[in-house]
């Protein structure tokens, strides 16, 4: 069985299911990404991976687990971490008081030694912990929404349009840094993306949602390698 398995899921808000039937695994040390056209529910499907929306159908199964119905914390007590694409980070705060905030519930000492490894990660956390996040560029804010992500210690980390708004040089460093984190420190990445050609070179495996509905599911270089789908869905 995958590290994370999905089952004829169905989600959406209130009485409007907005994504339905999706199947998928993500397996360990796996790069997972779902693309498809504005408003075809991509970020929602996330939502509903975290528990933040209605499950109308289906099943998620996080290391042989069923959490289908588990409120997000206990998600993330499991392994499962997600950066949304927006309000990601407290505005008004330091970056260290976000930090202290991703990690409120660990005792000192795990804390310390979670932030010690997140600050090899991404070290240049470090010139601008005390200042307040309102004052930092694209891609300092989303450096620290990733590091607050890895606070939590997961081995599967969704991320939600990480490169929205940023420099195509900033962009470039983010999916890097996806490489990373699979390839030297064994976490599986399940990424949802605008730059889906990008993240379609990176990926293993790939969905495409459309209008909610699942229109490919299988390696990434095979969407790719689709002229048909590529030219109707992804704009190429």
């Amino acid at each position: 069985m995958g590290l994370l398995v999905v089952e004829n899921l169905s989600v959406g808000y209130e009485k409007m299911e907005i994504v339905s039937g999706v199947n998928f695994t993500v397996e360990k040390e796996e790069i997972f990404v779902i693309v498809g056209p504005n408003g075809s529910g991509k970020s929602t499907l996330l939502k509903g991976l975290f528990g933040l929306v209605r499950i109308f159908g289906g099943r998620v199964i996080l290391g042989g687990r069923d959490i289908t119905h588990l409120p997000p914390y206990k998600r993330s007590l499991l392994g499962l971490s997600y950066l949304p694409q927006l309000g990601n980070t407290f505005e008004s705060l330091t970056v260290w008081e976000n930090l202290v905030l991703a990690a409120h519930d660990l005792p000192r000492d795990e804390f310390t030694g979670r932030l010690e490894n997140v600050l090899e990660i991404l070290p240049d956390i470090k010139r601008f912990m005390n200042r307040k996040v309102h004052t930092l560029s694209g891609g300092e804010r989303q450096m620290l929404a990733l590091a607050m992500g890895l606070l939590r210690n997961p081995f599967l980390l969704m991320m939600d349009e990480p490169t929205a708004a940023l420099s195509p040089k900033l962009a470039s460093r983010v999916f890097q840094q996806v490489l990373e984190l699979r390839k030297n420190h064994g976490l599986s990445i399940l990424l949802v993306e605008q730059n889906a050609l990008k993240a379609l070179e990176i990926g293993d495996k790939a969905l495409l949602l459309v209008s909610g509905q699942p229109k490919f599911y299988g390696p990434a270089q095979d969407l790719l390698k689709s002229e048909e789908l590529a030219r109707l869905y992804l704009g190429v």
